[in-house]
Order: C-alpha cells, then sequence, then structure tokens
C-alpha cells in the first residue's frame, strides 16, 4: 500500500510540474498571420500591427524575437515594441528587442506592437519580392510561455494596401511639402516623437489639441512617428517619408 502512494504522489508530482512548464499565459489577440501587399511604385513600405494578450493574474515581462522564414536579397525589417522603434535589420534570426511589461489579464494596445517591412535600403532601388518573418513573444522569465504571429509581406508591380494606426478621436495627415497636421477631439497632453530608421529620435513636440510642423529640415527618407497621450498610451502611430 505504502508503494502504491509513493507511486500515486510522484505522478502527482510530476504531472503538477509539467502543467507549470507547459502553462500558456501569452497569446495572440486576433488572427496568428497576417499578409499585405504594397506596389513598389507607390511605397517602400509594409506595416502590420497586433496585440498580445496575457490572461495570468501576473504581470508578465516579455520581449519579442524574430526568425526570418524567407526574405529577397535586398529587402530588410525593423519592429517597434513598447514605446521603442528599433533599427532596421536583414538577419535571419533576431532577439534584441527591449523588455515590455505585459499587465495581467490585459491586451496590448494595436499600437504597441508592428511590424515594418523594407523593399529597399534607400539607397538602392526598391526590389519587388516577399518576406515571410515568425515573431514570437515570449514571457522573458519563462521563455516557454510564449505565441507566435506570422507575417507576410509582398511587393509587387501593382496593387497596394495602406496602413496607418491612430485612435479614432486622432486625425494624422502627412502632406508632400513635408508638413505633418494632428487634430485631436479631446484635449490632452499629448506628445509627438519622430525616429529615424535607426531608433533615434530626431524631433519631438508636445500639443493638446492640435500640432502642425514643417520638416524639410529633415533629409529625405523614412521616419516613424508615435503619439502617446498623457497616460503614456497610443494615439497614433505611423510613418513618413520626406521628400526634398
Amino acid at each position: 500500500m505504502k508503494k502504491i502512494y509513493i507511486i500515486l504522489s510522484s505522478l502527482l508530482v510530476i504531472f503538477l510540474f509539467s502543467g507549470t512548464i507547459q502553462a500558456q499565459n501569452l497569446y495572440i489577440s486576433g488572427e496568428n498571420e497576417l499578409s499585405s501587399s504594397k506596389d513598389i511604385n507607390e511605397d517602400w513600405e509594409i506595416i502590420l500591427y497586433s496585440s498580445i494578450g496575457n490572461q495570468s493574474s501576473s504581470d508578465i515581462t516579455s520581449k519579442v524575437k524574430i526568425h526570418v522564414e524567407e526574405m529577397t536579397t535586398g529587402h530588410n525589417y525593423a519592429i517597434c515594441w513598447g514605446i521603442n522603434c528599433l533599427p532596421s535589420t536583414s538577419d535571419f534570426d533576431w532577439d534584441k528587442s527591449d523588455e515590455f511589461v505585459i499587465n495581467a489579464n490585459s491586451i496590448t494596445s494595436m499600437g504597441t506592437f508592428s511590424a515594418h517591412y523594407y523593399c529597399t535600403d534607400y539607397v538602392s532601388d526598391p526590389i519587388p519580392g516577399k518576406g515571410v518573418l515568425v515573431f514570437t513573444f515570449y514571457n522573458v522569465n519563462n521563455p516557454d510561455d510564449n505565441c507566435t504571429l506570422k507575417g507576410t509581406f509582398i511587393f509587387t508591380d501593382g496593387g497596394s494596401v495602406s496602413e496607418t494606426y491612430s485612435i479614432p478621436s486622432v486625425n494624422v495627415n502627412y502632406t508632400n511639402d513635408n508638413i505633418l497636421s494632428v487634430s485631436a477631439e479631446n484635449s490632452d497632453n499629448y506628445q509627438l516623437s519622430i525616429f529615424d530608421l535607426n531608433g533615434v529620435q530626431v524631433a519631438n513636440a508636445n500639443f493638446s489639441t492640435s500640432y502642425s510642423g514643417n520638416f524639410n529640415n529633415l533629409q529625405k527618407g523614412v521616419y516613424f512617428y508615435t503619439i502617446l497621450d498623457s497616460q503614456g498610451k497610443f494615439a497614433a502611430k505611423g510613418k513618413i517619408l520626406t521628400e526634398k
């Protein structure tokens, strides 16, 4: 009888231990496979957005790593994670993101994560082609607790899909003469930041309901912008292409 009790106790310990290891608290909110295409004559960047959920009762410190399944030579990619946009790269395995805390029983806002895929390095001519990237969001303290998002990016010579993000009460407009205009229905202490492709902040401003800025002083190229509200949440996020 004692031997049976010991065996049953051992099996129970193994079962509980296994359950702890296999617990999955992080998940993709929405589709876990996304795709988009653009015409290289209209734009050189494709952006995909997703939200990550945490179904546990504790906050989770997370990071994201990237594996490239397929990528046309000359293409590269970057991500924005949390409040930072990281430099573009063509590495096939990348794990250098910042840490970001996902609160207990919550889902990140749509602007927290964005994947950016480019058909050029902005020195060479744009190249039609395809990229397939797998993004793995994982618990820093338990890497086995993770979830994956697959993104397919296609650049062609015809047909395009434009993508930006902003909450309904904030409107962002950018013109060919490098004027960025923002209007908000609700007054708040908004913070606008402009970053280059290396993640370096090149401009910033604060406003309450409206903003208009001229960026003719910037070198020709692609820049990211983020607009945060007074709570540090994304009100808008996207990119601008400056023209000289």
